[in-house]
């Protein structure tokens, strides 16, 4: 593949995040206003990557306040720019800081990307149905 490049996203990318997220199982809510309300985007919580001026993926995270963390709310990557190093410069373009993420307990898939990316297990969701996993960051807020 192709260098990998990655921006903010802006409200003209929507149709193609949209696009990667319905085709996956695991991301089809990006409908859901809350994950795509034009804040999120004003805000700079979205990030995309490209192949070749294509999008391929795509990231939505956010800073919490109280523990100075970044929450990584959803990350997505195109059926054919899976394993192809989309998804670890996504997580990269989030910088050095401590990131946290709810994965699937069924999401197997995900569960061995994360690893392979630094993360590890935490404790488990509220409701049960998700791992919380996190990635200690180079770079500590104070």
């Amino acid at each position: 593949m192709s260098d990998i490049v990655t921006r903010l996203a802006s409200r003209e990318d929507l149709p193609r995040i949209k696009e990667i997220a319905v085709a996956s199982p695991w991301t089809k809510h990006v409908t859901h206003i809350s994950y795509c309300h034009s804040g999120r985007f004003d805000n700079g919580e979205v990030t995309v990557a490209e192949v070749n001026g294509a999008i391929v993926g795509f990231v939505i995270a956010h800073r919490r306040r109280q523990t100075h963390d970044v929450k990584i709310d959803m990350i997505s990557v195109s059926a054919d720019a899976g394993r192809s190093g989309v998804g670890r410069a996504l997580v990269e373009s989030l910088g050095g800081e401590t990131l946290v993420l709810n994965v699937a307990k069924e999401n197997a898939v995900a569960q061995a990307f994360y690893a392979r990316v630094g993360f590890a297990r935490r404790g488990e969701s509220r409701d049960g149905t998700c791992w919380v996993m996190r990635r200690r960051g180079w770079r500590t807020l104070f």
